[in-house]
């Protein structure tokens, strides 16, 4: 067939998703690069629902083209103009993948992240549901069994509305706080598999052929996704650069307490019980997991700061990041790309309510401790072993002075050098990293 080109009905509808109202509106995103195509292959079945390629790229990247094929994904080639009208960079790489928002509601996250993580210590692969008969799908034949969590891929918990506010012009400093709180709720149970033809609550129209000269939207069966909580600077943060127009900043979360006899707070999950009616073999009970390390942000504005932390909460171990207030979408494609592939790889929520997201910490036995450039207590005068929510504000002002009252302590790292400060990225990777490391250490790991 003959490759898309700018002008495409399919490639026209692609190109919106650049815009986050869109993105929000539809429930997908533009996954753009290798690494990040990869990562997206890897995820799942149904969570990819078209690929872009250059022949140059196909020709680059052909075990990413027959794997994408071989798992039922539509294959578009497309020119260099309408890849370039795809990308955001400068060289564009010629392959772009439409997937399913990543970013899942705050209820349930920190269990979900736990489950996964137990499952995977423990050998234990999750229950598939059957397929619901009837139900569309996104993907052109042959058609697959639905994935456990599909219905999770297409839901984000948002707040609509979010709109980039300020750029940041200097990164402030970032200290990190802790506080104590209230006994957090119980955790719910796994939801039990789908009923035999039971609705998704959401239609999928058939994909439309190359032919057709009606624009077609790439994003057919997602939930419109929710707003991101933004975070403010990291300690000791240096100047970053300003926020593209579609960021919005996040507001200060995270909160954790730990138990006053010194023990930690531990997650189960208890196993789905499946529907009377449904040929599905309960697998056996999950060995308890417990939240060990969590990034927040908080109205962080800048997408490459956030992709950046989340590369580096992926490296270090972290089990969620969370993105609270006003920050920026995740999805943005600058994000996207600097978190090289880390983007799919761990759990990750929005939400505009900075408090419930320092709760929702706190219910899971983390401590809070918030990266402050101008906190007396320094990173390397704290024990660090303990489960631990880092709290990370904006790039210019850093934590808002409520979130800083609200956990459990303010931090900073110490610059030893003329530096006047760190980035929040850095920054961030100095207390994920420090922690990561001390926890193996006292886990023996």
């Amino acid at each position: 067939m003959d490759p898309f080109t700018e002008r495409t009905p399919r490639v026209v509808a692609a190109r919106r998703l650049l815009r986050r109202a869109e993105r929000e509106k539809t429930g997908r995103f533009l996954a753009e690069g290798a690494n990040a195509v990869a990562a997206a292959l890897a995820h799942g079945g149904g969570f990819m629902h078209e690929l872009f390629v250059t022949a140059r790229a196909e020709q680059a990247y052909p075990e990413l083209v027959t794997a994408a094929r071989e798992a039922g994904v539509r294959v578009s080639p497309v020119t260099d103009r309408a890849a370039d009208g795809l990308s955001e960079t400068v060289t564009p790489q010629g392959i772009v993948a439409v997937c399913d928002l990543l970013t899942r509601p705050l209820d349930g996250l920190l269990s979900a992240a736990l489950a996964e993580a137990s499952d995977a210590a423990s050998g234990l692969s999750p229950v598939a549901a059957p397929a619901e008969p009837g139900a569309a799908s996104a993907v052109p034949p042959p058609a697959a069994p639905a994935e456990p969590g599909a219905a999770e891929a297409g839901t984000v918990s948002t707040e609509p509305g979010a709109r980039a506010t300020a750029a940041a012009s200097a990164d402030a400093g970032v200290g990190l706080v802790a506080g104590p709180g209230p006994a957090g709720p119980s955790v719910p149970p796994p939801a039990a598999p789908a009923e035999p033809g039971a609705g998704s609550g959401a239609a999928v129209p058939a994909e439309p052929t190359a032919g057709s000269t009606a624009a077609a939207s790439p994003v057919t069966d997602s939930a419109a996704p929710g707003t991101a909580p933004a975070g403010p600077g990291v300690a000791g943060q240096s100047a970053t650069p300003a926020a593209e127009p579609e960021a919005t900043p996040v507001d200060a979360v995270a909160l954790a307490t730990p138990d006053p006899a010194g023990a930690r707070l531990i997650l189960t999950e208890p196993a789905a019980e499946p529907a009377p009616t449904q040929p599905v073999t309960e697998p056996a009970p999950r060995l308890p997991a417990a939240a060990r390390l969590v990034a927040v942000l908080v109205d962080v504005a800048d997408p490459g700061n956030a992709g950046t932390v989340i590369r580096v909460a992926d490296a270090a171990g972290a089990d969620a990041v969370i993105l609270a207030g006003d920050s920026v979408d995740p999805h943005n494609g600058k994000c996207v790309r600097a978190s090289a592939g880390s983007l799919f790889h761990l759990p990750l929520a929005r939400e505009r309510d900075v408090t419930a997201v320092l709760a929702a910490c706190r219910a899971a036995g983390l401590r809070l401790l918030g990266a402050h450039g101008y906190a007396e207590t320094e990173l390397d005068d704290l024990p660090l072993d303990a489960p631990v929510a880092w709290v990370f504000g904006n790039e210019a002002h850093g934590l808002p002075a409520e979130v800083l009252d609200a956990v459990d302590e303010a931090v900073r790292i110490p610059i030893y050098g003329r530096a006047e400060s760190l980035n929040l990225a850095t920054a961030a990777a100095v207390c994920l990293y420090g922690s990561a490391m001390a926890q193996r250490r006292s886990s023996g790991g």
